[in-house]
């Protein structure tokens, strides 16, 4: 068992404290056997050097108000086989001057902001993401080396920006954007000095056109991957973690496959394999050339991949009526849109049909005038049919005489590793979570910002024991709040 850190296992006279934040301005070495708990933000200056083979965990401290890595020395600083860990309820950033090489990384921070990187750091040997999102830009890069192993992360847990895979490994990207999970996958490359850079989008990509035996391409999302140094080529895997969300309702055939974006056209780069399922994914031929990727299909009439819908909301006019409009920024074998409203989100009931575009890539305008809304709370929704007759439906709006918050649903319930909590609102505000066991225990707490209307908000539950839990969620204000219950298994 590791110890909380004594005298015994560091040596290096020079440790400053200051309003409980660690400085190193000397030579500092952690055994294998310590475990080291700072309580708010560690600094780093001059020639200081830290040579650390046990754990560190950079934690949260009131008093501190920092729990920030800040490392300004110009030479090596962190050495060792060791790890660190950020593990935090609150925001941290990993900074400074100079990058800093990690030979273990773990992510473990409970915030709704999660770590962002201020400067690039090199993992050495393994990345863990526990919780939270590691958040990265094109300057401020995470970098794996060769033999550099991941987790491939969760939705409540990614890489949320671009992230670089350096070696002659097969490689998971743990890749997401604000709320999704969506990872790549590369075969091995030959040459152990080969760079492979990836990046997910929640969006649909700028042009849509496609050439060859494509049909159409997601309206959803997409990745870009990029290589360096070596021409040195590998299949890409495109993983779903929704097939509904991702628009794929058929994997059994060759329809589905991988698209690439060649600067003119998507062009078909083929299906390899395919795993079927609400996840799966699938596997193109090796590729010669690098851009952007997503999934696309030779066919109209199977994985149609959904309309792209830029916009959905309700807002009164009067006291008696809600003008509800939508747009879409593009359609492909829209037959007609049903509107449907409800008075709790449950039970609802289509109040027009409004036929579709068909198929266009132009930005359409549709609304509709409800003058028979509910008396306090009335929710809105989109039922979106194609002409085969497969439908999809779009988030939630709500329009309401007052304020509230309500959570309309859990999933999956019972869940194990992690849950998706549906939140309803009807203003934008911070809200505080909470989940309590059956004895009363808190034994999770979190602040979130939500919008008005449907949000869904990813809690990781791996770590709670079996049984039944209750989640309240609480407004910044205290004065609207909604409570749930779901087991973990």
């Amino acid at each position: 068992m590791k110890k909380i850190i004594l005298i015994s296992v560091i040596s290096g006279p020079n440790l400053g404290f200051s309003r409980n934040l660690f400085y190193a301005k000397g030579a500092i070495t952690i055994k294998s056997s310590a475990a080291v708990y700072v309580k708010g933000g560690l600094t780093a200056n001059g020639t200081a050097s830290i040579n650390n083979n046990g754990d560190v965990y950079i934690q949260n401290n009131p008093t501190a108000g920092n729990e920030n890595w800040t490392n300004n020395v110009s030479t090596t600083m962190l050495s060792g086989s060791g790890t660190v860990v950020f593990n935090s309820s609150e925001p941290q950033n990993i900074g400074g001057s100079d990058t800093t090489t990690f030979y273990n990384l773990t992510i473990n921070n409970t915030s709704s902001t999660g770590v962002t990187l201020d400067t690039p750091i090199i993992v050495n040997s393994s990345l863990t993401l526990t919780d939270g999102m590691l958040y990265t830009d094109a300057t401020n890069l995470l970098a794996l080396i060769d033999n550099a192993v991941s987790s491939s992360g969760s939705a409540a847990s990614f890489i949320d920006g671009p992230m670089k895979k350096i070696g002659n490994d097969a490689f998971t990207f743990p890749l997401g954007d604000s709320t999704v999970w969506a990872r790549l996958s590369i075969s091995a490359p030959t040459l152990a000095t080969t760079e492979y850079t990836a990046q997910y989008f929640d969006t649909v990509y700028n042009d849509l056109t496609v050439t060859g035996t494509l049909n159409n391409v997601s309206l959803v999302e997409y990745w870009t991957l990029t290589q360096a140094i070596n021409n040195d080529d590998v299949q890409v895997t495109l993983h779903w973690e929704d097939s509904a969300r991702s628009g794929i309702d058929d994997c059994i055939t060759t329809d589905l496959l991988i698209a690439r974006y060649n600067g003119v056209d998507w062009e078909d780069e083929g299906q390899l394999s395919i795993t079927c399922g609400l996840q799966g994914n699938v596997t193109s031929n090796t590729v010669l050339n690098y851009s952007p990727f997503t999934f696309g299909s030779r066919s109209s009439a199977n994985n149609p991949l959904p309309i792209e819908l830029l916009d959905f909301k309700a807002e009164w006019t009067n006291q008696t009526t809600v003008k509800v409009e939508w747009t879409t920024a593009s359609e492909i074998n829209n037959d007609y849109f049903e509107l449907e409203n409800s008075s709790d989100a449950i039970n609802w009931e289509k109040i027009t049909t409004i036929p579709g575009a068909g198929t266009s890539n132009e930005m359409l305008y549709y609304s509709y005038y409800d003058e028979n809304p509910y008396d306090e709370h009335t929710y809105y929704r989109l039922k979106q049919v194609d002409y085969d007759g497969s439908y999809e439906y779009s988030n939630i709006v709500v329009v309401s005489k007052k304020s509230f918050i309500e959570v309309i649903s859990i999933y999956p319930n019972p869940s194990k590793d992690f849950i998706n909590v549906i939140i309803v609102s009807s203003i934008d505000t911070d809200v505080n979570m909470f989940i309590v066991d059956a004895l009363g225990k808190y034994v999770y707490k979190s602040k979130s910002t939500i919008k008005s209307g449907q949000n869904i908000l990813n809690i990781n539950t791996g770590n709670l024991a079996s049984g039944e839990y209750i989640i309240n969620v609480v407004s910044e204000s205290g004065q609207e709040k909604s409570v749930k219950n779901f087991v973990c298994n």
